[in-house]
């Protein structure tokens, strides 16, 4: 009976899914919690690994609070930001810049108190806060009543400040998102700018969506159940695109967030930890290298989450796996951070 062993200090799962070629692959899942510090160490509580996305209300009404970690392999590494812009020093403020850099990608926001348009298309005063949401909420977005019906803005369905081109609502009133794109500001209510933010994406909504394949009646008798045949890898990336390593990410690599605190910058290393699937067969062993494919700022928790993913292409032989072993790399233990985390595992 195949059976998972973890040998990390981490959490870990298996999951048997067909690839994107229909081929029955078992994926090994590695999901590591640290705590926020000057060198990130390992934390007391691991988070679980997650089996559907979490949202931070309806499902069909709210943006991702915590991604799915069940997917295909990644092209690259999201990057996600998930907290709260606090203004400098706890003292109330009407704007302010929120900012993430990890290896080589960045991207900053501009937070504003809550607004709202006057009748006359112009904007309202700028309400102060203390903390701000970082959330898809809180950005352009949202729906729209036209005679025809409701319409969504597909990049954001649950956002803010959105008009559509024929809308019967009144726009005295209407909120405009506490997030922008500090190089795409709103002016006017028929502006429609990219909608700006840190979170994940769902699956539904632009431009994700995009990769997920056509489901047409030629999928439907000649490939279901399998991915279609133009199903993009892409479409497993949960990161806005600019916070999407190509490549993957491998630990090391300088993370600095601004504004997600009273006091200051968060500036750290990523733990350099090498994450590793050995699957045991009946006559031969494969040893995968796990790919650090997510990471996880979550600063009003004080913690860092990082996930690995190892995958072995079975085709039919699924069942003859009998054991998947989750460890830490040999070659791990050249490295400061990654001899502490296996200090912690042993």
């Amino acid at each position: 009976m195949l059976q998972l062993t973890n040998s990390t200090p981490f959490q870990a799962q298996l999951m048997a899914l067909p690839d994107q070629h229909g081929i029955d692959t078992l994926f090994t899942v590695v999901k590591g919690t640290f705590a926020i510090g000057a060198s990130p160490s390992v934390a007391d509580e691991q988070v679980p690994v997650v089996l559907a996305d979490e949202h931070e209300g309806d499902p069909a009404a709210s943006s991702i609070r915590v991604p799915s970690d069940v997917c295909l392999e990644k092209p690259g590494t999201d990057v996600l930001l998930s907290g709260s812009a606090w203004a400098p020093g706890g003292k109330p403020a009407w704007q302010m810049d929120v900012s993430v850099s990890v290896g080589p990608v960045a991207k900053t926001v501009r937070v504003f108190g809550d607004r709202v348009w006057d009748a006359g298309g112009a904007m309202g005063w700028v309400a102060s806060f203390v903390r701000m949401p970082l959330v898809w909420e809180r950005a352009f977005g949202g729906t729209d009543q036209t005679k025809d019906g409701p319409t969504a803005e597909p990049r954001n369905p649950v956002g803010a400040g959105f008009r559509a081109p024929q809308g019967v609502k009144p726009l005295a009133g209407l909120p405009l998102p506490n997030i922008e794109d500090p190089l795409a500001l709103i002016s006017s209510w028929k502006d429609a700018p990219p909608p700006a933010g840190f979170g994940a994406v769902a699956p539904h909504w632009l431009p994700r969506r995009k990769y997920a394949g056509t489901y047409d009646e030629a999928w439907q008798t000649k490939r279901a159940p399998f991915l279609p045949t133009d199903f993009d890898p892409r479409f497993c990336q949960v990161a806005p695109l600019d916070l999407v390593v190509q490549g993957h990410l491998r630990g090391g690599e300088l993370v600095e967030v601004r504004g997600v605190t009273a006091t200051g910058v968060l500036r750290f290393p990523l733990p350099t930890v090498r994450v590793q699937a050995e699957y045991r067969l009946e006559n031969a062993t494969e040893v995968r290298p796990a790919v650090l494919d997510t990471v996880i700022i979550e600063p009003d928790a004080n913690r860092l989450v990082m996930v690995w993913r190892a995958a072995l292409p079975c085709d039919k032989k699924v069942f003859k796996v009998r054991e998947v072993a989750a460890s830490l790399a040999a070659d791990a233990a050249n490295d400061a951070d990654a001899t502490d985390v296996a200090e912690v595992a042993a």
